[in-house]
């Protein structure tokens, strides 16, 4: 356990030096002695812990964008080029054009913000939507933004 735990100790110790984490920094004690000290960067620590929860984020998504698909859900990546919640339609602009996909309230929406929703989809924004097809119309089950 011991070895573990010290193993652990290096492993962080090597990571936040070659990441900018710390430093050290030599000076003079007050009996004039010299010394070294651990400086500690707490914002760089946040800042690269943000992103790397960002990029966990990022990758549980694509994990899931995966599975959908290997479960048979269609699935359209594109822009927003219109949409008509009361008739409950959603256009998306894709390389090769147009495609409409029907769109209801039961409709998931994941975004970077815990606000995405349907009706918060704007003309122009990038969107992959998961849909099924039944009788020739495909049904959004899902719909991710960027960073979603």
């Amino acid at each position: 356990m011991i070895k573990k735990l010290l193993m652990l100790v290096i492993l962080v110790l090597v990571a936040g030096f070659a990441l900018d984490w710390f430093e050290f920094e030599k000076g003079k004690s007050a009996d004039g002695k010299t010394k070294f000290e651990l400086v500690v960067d707490d914002d760089k620590i946040g800042q690269d812990t943000s992103k790397a929860k960002e990029a966990a984020k990022d990758l549980a998504g694509s994990i899931a964008d995966g599975t959908a698909a290997m479960l048979g859900d269609g699935i359209v990546e594109g822009t927003v080029s219109g949409v008509d919640l009361g008739a409950g339609w959603l256009s998306v602009k894709t390389g090769d054009g147009i495609v409409e996909v029907a769109i209801d309230g039961t409709v998931t929406v994941k975004g970077k913000s815990d606000d995405a929703s349907i009706e918060s989809l704007a003309v122009g924004e990038t969107v992959r939507v998961f849909y099924e097809e039944k009788d020739g119309v495909k049904r959004a089950t899902r719909v991710r933004l960027p960073g979603g």
